[in-house]
């Protein structure tokens, strides 16, 4: 049987692990652990950081522990907008396709490609519960756009190109949003082990999306056509770590399928706040301070530029958009 400890057990226990409280002292770790997290949570930002052969954690300050939960919060919720704007883009786009399209039974015909002709179990709440009531068990596809799932909306979108004989475009990446967005949506962390590889690299005989996310946050970032240099070098190897893989088919998607020019500039305001937090305290903490000559913590130092990287990429691509979809409205 495991026992609860008590918050003074809990400094106690980081400080055999050879946790320091250099930077934060006892008394505010305290602090923090009762009123901003809690110990199951922090403590599993230790996987960053090598264990000596008895088990204690090498250069490893309880402040690195608030400071990685604190961009991690930053994160989480930037990745939750950016996941609810790709999913609103993909109904607007998966509406306009059928609307357009010369087959009166395109809408019938997706929703039975999508389910397999299986009447969807519609979950509601106060705010849906009187459309559950108007369309009953066989809610037709654009009723979908309310009641449905991410997961859902991702496969009436498929089957649309699927009628069609063709692939959906960014089919894969958007499986990977949807991960995503249920990670944080659960409060799950996404910085728990910077080192953490994708699928494809974890596990044998797993079909990889790495070449089509990797290819994404090169065109995002500019980097297509171009010799590779040792800093585009480390950008690649950085891609083959799950959080910076994820980020990017998460910007792709919305940089891809967005419209709205309002959208972009708020996306890109988002994203100026993110980078600014990712990079306020990482050379201090992880990177390579005045003296040294490798950084603090390599996997740290290297995801976060790389984060950083692929927000400037995306403001770049969204500004372009943007002037093209004001350039439309304007003839």
């Amino acid at each position: 049987m495991k026992y609860r400890a008590t918050v003074d057990q809990q400094i106690d226990a980081l400080k055999a692990r050879g946790v320091a409280f250099d930077l934060m002292g006892e008394e505010r770790a305290r602090r923090f652990l009762s009123e901003n997290s809690y110990y199951f949570k922090l403590k599993a930002y230790r996987n960053n950081y090598p264990r000596t052969p008895d088990g204690k954690y090498l250069g490893l300050d309880f402040k690195h522990l608030v400071e990685l939960s604190n961009i991690d919060f930053t994160l989480s919720r930037t990745v939750l907008s950016f996941a609810l704007g790709i999913e609103h883009a993909l109904k607007v786009r998966t509406n306009n396709l059928i609307m357009n399209d010369s087959d009166d039974e395109i809408a019938e015909k997706c929703l039975r490609r999508a389910f397999s002709g299986k009447p969807q179990e519609l979950k509601g709440n106060p705010y849906t519960d009187s459309l559950i009531d108007h369309c009953g068990q066989h809610p037709a596809m654009w009723h979908l756009w309310e009641l449905g799932t991410f997961a859902q909306q991702v496969c009436l979108y498929q089957s649309f190109y699927g009628i069609k004989g063709e692939k959906a475009p960014l089919i894969r990446l958007l499986f990977i949003v949807r991960k995503m967005r249920n990670a944080v949506s659960h409060g799950n962390c996404l910085l728990v082990d910077v080192s953490r590889g994708t699928p494809s690299k974890t596990r044998k005989n797993k079909p990889g999306t790495d070449t089509e996310v990797t290819s994404g946050a090169m065109w995002l970032c500019n980097r297509q056509g171009k010799r590779p240099s040792s800093r585009a070098s480390g950008f690649a190897r950085a891609l083959d770590r799950l959080v910076v893989n994820n980020f990017a088919a998460l910007l792709v998607c919305h940089v891809k399928l967005v419209d709205s020019a309002n959208v972009l500039h708020y996306a890109c305001e988002q994203l100026g706040r993110l980078a600014e937090r990712l990079q306020r305290n990482r050379v201090e903490y992880f990177g390579v301070r005045q003296g040294m000559s490798a950084p603090q913590n390599h996997s740290i130092d290297a995801t976060l530029r790389a984060l950083v990287d692929l927000t400037e990429g995306y403001r770049r691509r969204a500004r372009e958009k943007i002037r093209e979809l004001e350039g439309r409205e304007s003839c």
